[in-house]
C-alpha cells in the first residue's frame, strides 16, 4: 500500500522532471484531502517533515489547510533549440469536491501559439481546451474527481502530457497516511486526512481513534501556549489557538466514545486530558480491550514523544 510521502515543501509540492519525447509517460496519482492534494507513494520515499503551514484550527473561522500539488517538466522546442518549462498545478476548487486545474509555461514561444487539451483519460472525450496566450493558464475551475489527461501541443503535434488520476483516500490508504504523517509529526497533514475518512467511513473506529490521538499530540505541543491563553483568558475573556484545540480533542474523544464505546485510546486520551476522570481501576480496563495495530502503533508513538518531553523536563531542571 503506497503512502503520500511527506514533503519538505509547506505548499506547492514540485518533481523537476527532464524529460524527452523519447521518454515512455508516467501517470500521477493524486489524492486529496479537504484542500490537501498529495501524491501517492511508498513510504520508502518519506522525506523530511514539512515546515509549519496555517491549518484550521477548533472553534475559528481560519483558513484550513491548503496544499496543492504542482510537477513541471523542461522541454526542449525542436525549432529553435531553446529549453522551456511546464507545469500542472491542481488545488482544490471554490467548490467541494472539485478542483481547479492550471497550467504555466515559461517562457510562451514567440510568433506561435501552443494549444492546451483536457481529457478524460476513459473516453478521450476534450474535456477543456483553449490556446496558451498567458504565462499560466486555468484550464478548469470546477473539475471532478477521475482519470484525465492534460496536453500541451503545437500545430496537432504533442509537446507535453500529464496523465494523472486524483480520487479521495480509501480507507486503507487513509489509515496508512495518517499513520505515516504522525510518524514524521506532520499532525495538521494527518488531522485533514483523518478528518475526511470520519465524513466517508464514519463507521470506521480505527479512524475517529487515530483523530483523536493525532489532535491530542498536536495540543499536547503546545501546553505551554496553553498556559499563556489561560492567562489571556482572565483578562480578556476569550479563547484561541491551543486552548481551542484541547477543545477539539474533548469533542472528537465524546464523539469516539458515543459511537464505539470506551476503547484503548480514549481512555488513555481521557486519563491525559483530566487525570480525575478515569481512575485508576478503570484505566486498568486497557489491558482488556481489543486495540487495531495503526492505533497501537500511533499509542507506542505518542508513549514515546511523552516519554522524550518528560525526559527534556527533567534534564532542564537539573541544569
Amino acid at each position: 500500500m503506497g503512502t503520500p510521502a511527506p514533503s519538505g515543501k509547506p505548499a506547492r509540492q514540485e518533481a523537476k522532471l527532464e524529460t524527452s519525447s523519447g521518454l515512455s509517460e508516467s501517470i500521477l496519482t493524486l489524492r486529496v484531502a479537504q484542500r490537501m492534494i498529495v501524491p501517492l507513494r511508498s513510504s520508502s520515499d518519506a522525506g523530511q517533515p514539512v515546515l509549519p503551514i496555517p491549518v484550521r484550527t477548533k472553534g475559528r473561522a481560519t483558513a484550513a489547510l491548503a496544499v496543492p500539488f504542482r510537477v513541471s517538466r523542461r522541454l526542449t522546442d525542436r525549432e529553435t533549440g531553446r529549453k522551456f518549462d511546464v507545469a500542472l498545478a491542481v488545488e482544490s476548487s471554490a467548490v467541494p469536491d472539485r478542483l481547479t486545474l492550471m497550467v504555466s509555461c515559461d517562457p510562451i514561444p514567440k510568433g506561435r501559439t501552443w494549444r492546451l487539451s483536457l481529457r478524460d483519460a476513459g473516453s478521450g472525450d476534450e474535456v477543456a481546451g483553449m490556446p496558451m496566450r498567458e504565462r499560466q493558464e486555468v484550464l478548469d475551475r470546477n473539475l471532478p474527481y477521475g482519470f484525465y489527461v492534460v496536453e500541451l501541443s503545437s500545430d496537432g503535434q504533442s509537446l507535453c502530457r500529464f496523465p494523472f488520476t486524483i480520487e479521495p483516500f480509501s480507507l486503507p490508504e487513509a489509515l496508512d497516511a495518517a499513520e505515516e504523517y504522525l510518524a514524521h509529526s506532520q499532525h495538521e497533514r494527518a488531522i485533514a486526512v483523518l478528518e475526511d475518512a470520519s465524513t466517508r467511513y464514519a463507521d470506521s473506529a480505527e479512524v475517529w481513534e487515530l483523530l483523536s490521538l493525532a489532535e491530542e499530540e498536536f495540543a499536547a505541543q503546545d501546553l505551554e501556549a496553553v498556559e499563556q491563553e489561560e492567562q489571556e483568558e482572565q483578562e480578556f475573556g476569550v479563547f484561541r489557538g491551543s486552548r481551542e484545540r484541547l477543545r477539539g480533542v474533548a469533542s472528537v474523544l465524546q464523539k469516539v466514545r458515543s459511537k464505539f464505546g470506551e476503547s484503548v485510546a480514549s481512555l488513555l486520551i481521557a486519563r491525559q486530558l483530566r487525570p480525575e476522570s478515569v481512575p485508576d481501576a478503570e484505566l486498568g480496563k486497557v489491558a482488556e480491550l481489543p486495540v487495531s495495530l495503526p492505533v497501537l502503533r500511533a499509542l507506542v508513538l505518542l508513549e514515546e514523544r511523552l516519554k522524550a518531553a518528560g525526559d527534556e523536563t527533567k534534564s532542564g531542571m537539573s541544569d
